[in-house]
């Protein structure tokens, strides 16, 4: 994909990829089709989504999101410089992992804004740690138990670091909204079954809510 001479010609060779065995394509095969897209009225498919696989830990991919315009959202794997929403490259794989809204006519992918921001102000994606996605207003909310909870700014692709477990870990550090330790600590588990999988946000009023091995953790807005 590294040879793709446009971003056209580039949703051309991923539909390639994910409905051939072509051995010039390294791995291509159906297999790797995780998204599919049904008429209610008939149950058959009005096109392919280009959608390659970009979860790379065995989980089930992330589903679409809607936001409040109606776009529909989602990754999709890129050429490292044709991605607009997140910064370049991704852990994992030799490609951009971009979000993206789906063209509901063709299935194409449709970038979300020509962002003026720099790479270093844009989330950055890994294979390993997808983010589960809920849209409140013009913020797409990303969340997972191990990297945490952050957003961005669909009108501005900035992002918002909100909430890490500790302040530093895994080779690196955060400075989050809220912390619960400075690091190697975990969290208090609950005396239920822990909940498991990438799960978004819930939105309610100026409220977010998310998981936690230790319970239901709750933010408010303060201004």
């Amino acid at each position: 994909m590294s040879s793709a001479t446009s971003f056209q010609d580039e949703q051309a060779r991923w539909r390639h990829f994910l409905t051939t065995y072509d051995p010039s394509y390294l791995d291509a095969s159906p297999d790797w089709k995780h998204l599919t897209v049904f008429r209610r009225d008939t149950m058959t498919e009005p096109f392919l989504v280009p959608c390659a696989p970009f979860e790379g830990c065995g989980a089930p991919p992330e589903p679409p999101c809607v936001d409040t315009t109606g776009r529909v959202l989602t990754y999709f794997k890129t050429k490292i410089g044709y991605e607009t929403f997140t910064s370049p490259g991704a852990f994992g794989t030799n490609h951009s992992i971009d979000y993206r809204a789906i063209d509901l006519a063709t299935g194409d992918s449709v970038v979300l804004g020509n962002f003026t921001v720099p790479a270093s102000s844009k989330t950055n994606t890994e294979t390993d740690n997808g983010f589960a996605t809920t849209v409140g207003g013009r913020y797409v909310y990303w969340r997972q138990a191990f990297r945490g909870t952050k957003c961005s700014d669909l009108t501005t692709a900035k992002y918002y670091d909100i909430q890490h477990g500790e302040q530093a870990g895994d080779g690196g550090g955060w400075n989050s909204y809220l912390m619960y330790h400075a690091s190697g600590n975990t969290l208090t588990a609950s005396t239920g079954r822990g909940l498991s999988g990438r799960v978004g946000v819930v939105i309610s009023d100026d409220k977010i809510f998310f998981q936690e091995s230790c319970g239901i953790i709750c933010m408010e807005h303060h201004q």
